[in-house]
């Protein structure tokens, strides 16, 4: 499709969908690994000797180990540091992705520490968990087919959304620590068994409200972008039929 085309209809959309304002977005589409030349300069990479992942260029696929870690994401700590900052507490943060996991996968994570609080989300073959301020609460799908999650953390109060319907909004738990990330972040525990992929990933560093934006919101915003971010939406779209 060629720019022009793939402008016009993104902003065609924008006229259908109303678009909510968007400080800043840091999004990964699956298109080719965390680490390469496109993605590698936005996001910190872990990639454990025993891990592995590889794209087909469109979705990622994620390959773990016992006492192996594998993600991306915002990391300070490694000497990979990403190309943005995680925001306080009460400016916010907040993710949306589409993902799904092999039959006999187990214990995948999205979570993120914001210096305060804490939102964490753990993908199962039978089930998502959502973390509140009491701990993790299982929610029973299909979790090997793809679903799209979101959470916003934001003012001491955490959201959780699935395909859009909101699963949780409520006081979010105590975290000192300093970090988001998508995948295995296990490292020394049992954690993350199976296949892990990951369609498209969008963090947002300043969300504007306080529970998570629909992916009709997300969609109109990067289909400003031009031709490479409605690409994503496209693609998103296509493997729903």
């Amino acid at each position: 499709m060629n720019s022009a085309r793939s402008l016009s209809l993104g902003l065609a959309l924008v006229a259908l969908v109303p678009a909510p304002a968007f400080a800043s977005l840091f999004s990964f589409d699956g298109s080719s690994e965390p680490d390469s030349a496109t993605f590698g300069p936005t996001f910190t990479t872990i990639v454990f000797p025993a891990t592995s992942w590889a794209s087909n260029g469109d979705v990622l696929t994620m390959n773990t180990a016992v006492g192996q870690g594998i993600w991306f994401g915002a990391g300070y700590a490694y000497g990979d540091n990403p190309a943005w900052n995680l925001s306080d507490n009460t400016i916010g943060n907040g993710l949306s992705l589409r993902t799904k996991v092999s039959a006999d996968a187990t214990e995948w994570s999205a979570y993120l520490a914001d210096g305060s609080k804490f939102a964490g989300l753990i993908f199962n073959n039978t089930s998502v968990q959502y973390h509140t301020d009491t701990g993790y609460v299982t929610h029973a799908l299909d979790g090997t087919q793809f679903h799209t999650y979101g959470f916003v953390l934001k003012e001491g109060l955490v959201a959780y959304t699935l395909d859009d319907a909101l699963l949780y909004n409520g006081p979010a738990a105590n975290s000192s620590g300093y970090i988001g990330l998508i995948g295995d972040g296990s490292a020394t525990t049992l954690g993350g068994t199976g296949q892990f992929l990951v369609d498209y990933a969008i963090w947002d560093n300043a969300p504007t409200s306080l529970v998570p934006v629909p992916e009709s919101g997300y969609c109109a915003v990067l289909s400003l972008l031009g031709c490479a971010g409605f690409a994503v939406w496209r693609r998103v779209r296509s493997l729903r039929t």
